[in-house]
C-alpha cells in the first residue's frame, strides 16, 4: 500500500494547485524529505524548491538525492543504484503526461497528506479528515527552528 500525498502552493489570487506524490507521503517520509531538501540541496530557496517539486508528478522523492536528474526507473535498475534519484512519472521509463491538480482532486485521488509550501518559508501540513483537509502542523523552514517531531505531526488532531 502507498501513502499518497499532495505537494501544493497557493498563488496571490488564492488559487491552490499542486502535484501528486505516490509513495511514503506521511510526515516522517515526505515531510522530512522536503524539510531536509530545503535546508540542504535547495539552500533555503523556496522558489527553487517549489519550482522543482511542482514541475513533476512523483512516484517518490523520499530519501532521494536531488543532485540526480529526476525520472522513473524500473525496479531492476534500483538494484544497480540508479534509484537514488527522485522518481517522477513524467520522465524516464514512464514518460507520462505531467499535470497539476487542485486540493479536491488530490482527495479524490486518495491523497491522505498535503504539504503546502508558502512564500514565508513555512510548510503547512494537512491531513484528510472525512473529505476535508485539516491543518495538523506548520513547519518553520527558515530560522533557528529545530527539525520538527514528525511523529507528533502525524498523530496530531489539530495544528502543532
Amino acid at each position: 500500500m502507498s501513502t499518497r500525498a499532495y505537494i501544493s502552493t497557493t498563488d496571490d489570487n488564492g488559487t491552490t494547485a499542486g502535484v501528486y506524490h505516490h509513495w511514503d507521503g506521511y510526515p516522517s517520509g515526505l515531510g522530512r524529505t522536503i524539510y531536509r531538501a530545503y535546508q540542504g540541496h535547495f539552500r533555503r530557496d523556496m522558489d527553487r524548491l517549489r519550482a522543482y517539486l511542482l514541475a513533476h508528478t512523483w512516484s517518490s522523492v523520499v530519501n532521494a538525492d536531488f543532485a540526480h536528474y529526476p525520472g522513473y526507473v524500473n525496479r531492476s535498475d534500483l538494484v544497480q543504484g540508479i534509484g537514488l534519484r527522485p522518481q517522477c512519472y513524467c520522465h524516464g521509463d514512464r514518460s507520462e503526461p505531467w499535470e497539476t491538480i487542485d486540493p479536491q482532486e488530490a482527495i479524490d485521488s486518495g491523497c491522505e497528506w498535503r504539504y503546502e509550501l508558502r512564500d514565508d518559508s513555512t510548510m503547512v501540513v494537512y491531513r484528510v479528515v472525512g473529505s476535508t483537509w485539516h491543518i495538523v502542523g506548520e513547519v518553520c523552514l527558515n530560522g533557528p527552528c529545530p527539525e520538527p517531531r514528525w511523529d507528533r505531526i502525524a498523530y496530531a488532531k489539530e495544528a502543532v
